[in-house]
């Protein structure tokens, strides 16, 4: 094609991009490496499909894997075709999700979508029924995937113990006894349950929906109808799908061949999703005559940061392997940086002084940082170092905090310890009165309840009278008077909260527990500590506001890598890059696993713009081995000294003598907020 008279503009791409938005229409792999504009790329195919191939928008089917991506793709389309909004209504750019529940629609099914918020209560209520043993109180929805991969790995044979294995990972089963005696029966039970609940309401979960897709184009009248109406697919993140979704978009494309798969085999890091890494081999192998376009000019980082990323991955062979190069001959950048401890303490800190240091120098905003770690139970120390010291920080979680069952549970204790209002406090004692575990089962629970609407009084005026005698109540009453004279100090609001949560006993249970969970209660206090308000009633109104606009924020970035894929960050910092942690200590004796693990390390490295800094406080003995295979390109600073201890905090007002105050002296305190009566 002349390309002096194509009616689309090509002239902003590099050789690579043109030939990839040329491209004849058959089936196409577009193998784009990290930072080297896909997006553009899948736009302009968008265009050239439209302008000079004349295929109706409307008969372009664009598949992303979010509903971000989806917007952003319309947005610049929008842009491209004039801002017509006309134009605008035809463009079927959307989720997978979405595109098979238009179909449904289309086929004149009538469901209702059940999202994971409705999915919450049926799990809930098929719990109930079943009258099972689980404490489902945290991320219940979360039980949905989870059983769908149990019931996935027994299909595929899996042994005992490794459903055993598996089942020590779903939280919602928080009873070590429970885990290790029936985690797969428990669940399953659960899962059929919640099922039927699904059908008496007539309703389809939402990952259902492709399912059923693939199922109606299984009849080849309704494969053929839909593929008519299908001219073009436009594939994002090919890397990225399942088997369902590789088998509905083989149906579609069965005669009418016109797809264009845009992905990163070296990114496929989503095979807890059931995502199949190896679709790109794959798809050549059932699919006839594929071609396979390569873009391999980075324009996001410098060329040590592409050097380095290039070695690491392209220690594990594939058929598309590529080798990044930057688009700016002069961006050869700073090398990247090890930094290696034997001390977990000393690894937070020399990131954070990094931070400041380069906070400093460069007067970067904090929004230009990014702290990234294999799993969220790595970046607790962090977000503490981070609260303590006041730096603001931000992760994804943030959007959704308010729902978070550890937010609830630490809002019912400040609220017990600032709350006049009896009736108010009442029911947050409800909420925590067994976090963490004081011996109040749901039997003894109801039995107090019944005592106190038998007397006429609240559950807190019972635990009151019941203190002198009961154990188990002068231990909570004593908890309730200590975080009540907390909330009463002079020090700052944020000061005080932190030293409530600590004191109820609530930081120590999730520490043990789950501890993941105390990163959402860290950012929740270093919001609280940025907005400098005394009274707890007006920061949480605030806090409400801002939670709302966060991404706007001026703050450090903190995430799993798996969140931060697709992100980009002017420095990056990967942390705890030692064996069994990156790579995941599950992977070790895998070698599928363990080229996941590298191509996490990969997406990792490759979110970064100006300076990597990779992490381990592990020794040099446990270094991971990623490290190894990249370490002669690494700037390394080697840190063993071992008198470097945490200090503990000899003004903690919190300490123990400040502690468990007398019967007598909580009575006093409280005599007037929790009468009997």
């Amino acid at each position: 094609m002349d390309l002096d008279k194509t009616k689309v503009s090509l002239e902003d791409l590099n050789k690579q991009q043109k030939d990839a938005v040329l491209a004849p229409l058959k089936p196409i792999l577009v193998v784009a490496g990290a930072g080297t504009g896909k997006t553009t790329v899948l736009i302009k195919r968008f265009e050239y499909l439209v302008k000079e191939k004349n295929i109706p928008p409307e008969e372009i089917i664009l598949v992303t894997f979010t509903n971000k991506a989806a917007t952003e793709i319309k947005k610049r389309l929008f842009l491209v075709f004039g801002k017509d909004e006309s134009f605008l209504q035809r463009v079927r750019a959307s989720t997978f999700h979405k595109f098979c529940k238009n179909i449904l629609e289309s086929e004149g099914r009538k469901f209702k979508v059940c999202y994971e918020s409705r999915a919450v209560d049926y799990i809930r209520q098929a719990i109930s029924k079943l009258n099972l043993p689980i404490k489902a109180n945290y991320e219940i929805a979360d039980i949905i995937w989870k059983i769908k991969w149990l019931q996935h790995l027994e299909k595929k044979d899996i042994t005992y113990d490794d459903l055993l294995r598996a089942g020590r990972h779903c939280t919602a089963l928080s009873d070590e006894e429970i885990r290790n005696k029936y985690p797969f029966e428990s669940f399953k039970n659960v899962w059929n349950e919640y099922e039927n609940i699904l059908k008496s309401n007539n309703s389809l979960f939402f990952d259902d929906l492709q399912f059923e897709v693939d199922k109606l184009l299984d009849d080849e009248s309704n494969r053929l109808k839909w593929e008519g109406k299908v001219q073009a697919i436009l594939f994002d993140e090919f890397q990225d799908i399942d088997p369902v979704q590789f088998s509905i978009i083989v149906k579609l494309t069965k005669n009418r061949r016109n797809i264009f798969c845009v992905g990163d085999p070296d990114q496929a890091i989503y095979a807890f999703r059931n995502a199949i890494p190896e679709v790109f081999s794959k798809f050549k192998e059932q699919v006839n005559d594929v071609e396979v376009f390569k873009l391999e000019t980075n324009y996001r980082s410098t060329q040590s940061i592409l050097e380095v990323s290039n070695e690491l991955i392209n220690k594990q062979k594939t058929d598309f392997s590529k080798s990044l190069v930057s688009a700016y001959e002069d961006n050869i950048g700073e090398r990247v940086k090890l930094f290696i401890t034997n001390n977990p303490k000393r690894e937070v800190d020399e990131i954070v002084n990094t931070i400041l240091d380069i906070k400093k120098k460069e007067l970067a905003p904090y929004r230009s940082f990014a702290v990234l770690f294999r799993n969220w139970s790595f970046g607790r120390k962090l977000s503490e170092t981070l609260t303590d010291m006041g730096i603001p920080f931000f992760s994804e979680d943030l959007k959704n905090i308010w729902n978070k069952e550890e937010i609830k549970d630490a809002l019912a204790y400040l609220s017990l310890a600032f709350e006049d209002d009896i009736l108010i406090a009442n029911k947050s004692l409800l909420r925590v009165i067994n976090k963490p575990t004081r011996g109040f089962g749901q039997k003894s629970l109801q039995l107090l309840k019944s005592e106190a609407n038998r007397i006429g009084i609240t559950l807190l005026a019972l635990i009151k009278r019941r203190a002198r005698k009961d154990p188990k109540c002068r231990k909570l009453w004593n908890i309730i008077g200590d975080i009540r004279k907390l909330a009463r100090r002079k020090s700052s609001l944020h000061v005080r909260m932190s030293k409530i949560l600590r004191a109820s006993g609530l930081m120590d249970y999730f520490e043990r527990s789950e501890p993941q969970r105390l990163i959402n209660i860290n950012l929740f206090l270093s919001f609280i500590f940025e907005l400098e308000i005394g009274d707890l009633r007006e920061a949480l109104d605030k806090l409400k506001e801002l939670t709302k606009f966060t991404t706007d924020r001026d703050a450090v970035y903190l995430s799993t890598v798996h969140s931060a894929k697709g992100l980009e960050f002017d420095y990056v910092f990967v942390m705890h890059m030692e064996e069994g942690k990156l790579p995941s200590k599950y992977s070790l004796e895998n070698d599928k696993k363990i080229e996941e693990e590298r191509r996490i390390a990969y997406v990792a490295f490759t979110r970064t713009k100006k300076l990597l800094f990779l992490s381990s406080s592990g020794g040099e003995e446990k270094i991971s081995r990623f490290l190894k295979d990249i370490e002669p390109l690494l700037l390394k600073t080697i840190d063993l000294s071992e008198e470097y201890e945490e200090q503990d905090d000899e003004d903690d007002e919190s300490s123990n003598e400040d502690r468990g105050g007398s019967l007598e002296e909580n009575d006093t305190l409280l005599d007037d907020v929790y009468e009997d009566e």
